[in-house]
Order: structure tokens, then C-alpha cells, then sequence
């Protein structure tokens, strides 16, 4: 489910996976449920229902899907437009900006590290720019020109 979910982000159909991450919610509505669900409903442009489900002071541990939780989280602040969230992701995050965000054995990602660093940067009001650079870099070393692509784009230079 969550391999179809960031397929799904990555390609722009996240909301093909909303019916069911609602039933996973329902049946497990935990904090890490809560991340995938809301960061779902904001990519799909329904910003509301993202924030009742959402608990961005949610603590996660330093686990195997630490990194996907608070890449989710920084997503789900970056389309609600959450600045105050943004800055704790931000900080959070920066220590890993030469890796994936997603779970540590590279099946699901939400691609670059820095790239959600560029992304939050620009919401806190930041030169994204060095961000998207590494975001790029660390796309093409890991073979993934949608990454670099996407990095690209957000720098304004277009393949």
C-alpha cells in the first residue's frame, strides 16, 4: 500500500490511492497512518479534511519509517502552507539532505532529502536554490532522473 502510495504521489494520482488509505485510517488510526492519510488528502487538493486528520506535534520514533513520517510531514505543511511546521521539519531534516526520505531500504521514497528541504526553504521565505542543486545531485547518483527532473524545475532550469 504504501509502494502504490508514493508511486501514486510521485506521478501526480495520489488521489487514486485515497479509498484506501481512508480504510487504513479507520482500522489503524495511529500517528503514522495519520502522516500517509494527511499528506494524501493535501497533494489531492483537499487541504480541510488533511488538517482534521493531521497531528503534526506527533513525536515519531528514530526507526525504520522515521524518515517517511517527517518527509510526509513536511510535505502535508509545505501544501497547507503550515510555516511554523515547515520550520521544525526544516530543521529536522537537514541532516539528511545526501538521503532518500522514505523508508531506509530505498522501496518507498518520496525522493531527495533535499529536495523537501527546497520546498520548505521556499515556505519559510529561503533561497531554496543550494537545496534543489543537492537534490539534483543526489538524484542522478542514485539513477532517478524524475528526482533530478524534479529538482531541476523547482530551480528553474528546465531540461
Amino acid at each position: 500500500m504504501l509502494g502504490r502510495f508514493v508511486v501514486r504521489l510521485a506521478r501526480g494520482n495520489v488521489r487514486d490511492s485515497l479509498d484506501e488509505l481512508a480504510i487504513l485510517w479507520e482500522h489503524v488510526p495511529n500517528d503514522g497512518t495519520a502522516e500517509v492519510y494527511a499528506a494524501a488528502l493535501a497533494a489531492a487538493g483537499e487541504p480541510e479534511a488533511a488538517r482534521r486528520v493531521w497531528r503534526p506535534g506527533a513525536v515519531h520514533s528514530l526507526d525504520y519509517y522515521w524518515l517517511l513520517w517527517e518527509g510526509l510531514r513536511a510535505q502535508t505543511a509545505i501544501a497547507l502552507g503550515d510555516v511554523e511546521v515547515a520550520v521544525r521539519c526544516y530543521h529536522n531534516l537537514r541532516q539528511w539532505d545526501g538521503e532518500l526520505a522514505g523508508m531506509h531500504s530505498g522501496s518507498v521514497t518520496l525522493g531527495p532529502v533535499a529536495l523537501l528541504l527546497g520546498d520548505l526553504a521556499r515556505l519559510m521565505g529561503q533561497d531554496p536554490d543550494r537545496h534543489y542543486a543537492r537534490a539534483e545531485e543526489i538524484a542522478e547518483l542514485v539513477g532517478s532522473p524524475h528526482w533530478a527532473r524534479a529538482a531541476r524545475e523547482r530551480r528553474g532550469h528546465l531540461p
